[in-house]
């Protein structure tokens, strides 16, 4: 007889699973029995490191008479598998898991979204060059893990950081629509686990969201990282005539723009570039060089963490990452 452990706001507890093939529901009932507060139609399961959503909004009836090893769970996951109370209008955003037909219909919407599509449409306009005369600036979003998206979603949806979430749909939407494209091999994870990930409010988005954003807007994205001191033009090669400037410093996205002065208000800002525009492009390329002397990046490879729950001190993500395999342990912090 196999157990699993979860972690709860509780603390940790050891659920014995019954001799035959358990359902979700199965599991979720048993959790409820032995953690009366975390009622079985309310649990959000999150596994690995950093912790991600294993369920989604897929219709309760359907989840619950699915056998547990038909979700994307391993082994080791078993070992720690942290369970909360979901709230009801975070839940609905997600419209992805494991990706069957009643799921596919619900993105079709995607397909008609008007600013998406206005962006689209947009694609044959070339920007006029900057004015060398003004200024390429850094605009801040929020540490809250969709930083990469609300930049993208303040370079082409009119200065806005309210977008992650038709952000997350969209790519989740272009990796269902296109499996022979993004396939496990190109995403490092099953499509299902990671629609699962992106599509969650603190998945981060990274390299392969750049790519299906370029593809998607038909749009150069100029991705500039602090920490090396270099740059990735995503759609360099699909003659794509608008471009866009988002910069990394290793843990963190934010948009680039231009303005006349600092002190002009957000509305009007620049976000969309000409690819042609050279003044533009190595502004950005000088405005990343000058952050990375000053050693305005964190290092991931080498940074120190420690660990909230137990103290213990960690070099790198690379340790946390196998500390919290080990402990079940999510909650880290940085010190210097």
């Amino acid at each position: 007889m196999k157990n699993i452990r979860i972690r709860h706001a509780q603390g940790s507890s050891t659920i014995e699973l019954p001799s035959t093939k358990p359902t979700y529901g199965d599991v979720a009932t048993l959790i409820e029995f032995n953690i009366p507060s975390l009622k079985a139609s309310l649990q959000l399961w999150k596994v690995g490191y950093p912790p991600r959503p294993l369920t989604s909004s897929l219709e309760e009836g359907k989840k619950r008479i699915l056998a547990l090893d038909h979700f994307p769970i391993t082994e080791k996951d078993m070992n720690m598998i942290h369970v909360s109370l979901v709230k009801e209008e975070q839940d609905a955003t997600v419209d992805f898991f494991i990706g069957n037909n009643d799921d596919l219909n619900k993105t079709d919407k995607m397909n008609n979204d008007e600013e998406v599509t206005s962006i689209q449409n947009n694609k044959e306009i070339e920007p006029p060059k900057i004015n060398p005369e003004g200024l390429l600036i850094r605009r801040i979003m929020k540490d809250d893990g969709a930083c990469l998206f609300n930049s993208i979603g303040y370079t082409l949806f009119s200065k806005s950081r309210t977008k992650s979430t038709k952000l997350r749909q969209l790519v989740a939407h272009e990796i269902t629509s296109k499996p022979s494209v993004y396939t496990e091999a190109f995403l490092g994870s099953s499509p299902c686990n990671y629609i699962n990930f992106v599509t969650s409010p603190t998945g981060w988005g990274g390299q392969i969201e750049l790519v299906i954003f370029s593809c998607i807007f038909e749009i150069e994205i100029v991705a500039l990282d602090v920490v090396r001191d270099v740059f990735d033009v995503y759609g360099s090669s699909s003659s794509y005539k608008r471009r866009i400037f988002v910069i990394y410093d290793g843990i963190h996205y934010d948009a680039l723009a231009f303005t006349y002065d600092k002190g002009l208000p957000e509305e009007m800002d620049m976000t969309i570039f000409s690819s042609n525009d050279d003044v533009a492009f190595q502004r950005a390329v000088t405005l990343c060089s000058m952050l990375h002397k000053e050693r305005a990046y964190t290092d991931t490879s080498n940074f120190t963490l420690r660990c909230v729950d137990c103290k213990i001190g960690l070099v790198g993500a690379g340790e946390a990452q196998c500390h919290a395999k080990e402990t079940g342990h999510s909650n880290f912090e940085e010190y210097r």
